[in-house]
C-alpha cells in the first residue's frame, strides 16, 4: 500500500539495502571485514539520507541489530 508511508520516497527504499547489506558482510565474512564498522556507517545513513534524528547506538543497546 504506496499510502504506508506518506513521508518516504521510493528512492529512499534503496538505503535500508545498502545497510542490510553491510551488516550482512560484517557477518558472513568477518575476516574480511573486520575493520568495517557497520553501526558507523548506519548512522551516517540516517544523518546524511533520512534526516532523521535516530542514534544508532541506542538502537543497538536495546537489542537493535547484532553482530
Amino acid at each position: 500500500d504506496l499510502h504506508s508511508f506518506p513521508t518516504r520516497r521510493s528512492s529512499d527504499l534503496w538505503q535500508t539495502y545498502v545497510i542490510g547489506i553491510v551488516y550482512m558482510a560484517k557477518w558472513f565474512y568477518p575476516e574480511l571485514f573486520g575493520d568495517m564498522d557497520p553501526d558507523g556507517i548506519f548512522q551516517e545513513f540516517m544523518d546524511k539520507f533520512f534526516r532523521y534524528d535516530f542514534d544508532v547506538a541506542s538502537f543497538q543497546a536495546g537489542g537493535g541489530i547484532a553482530i
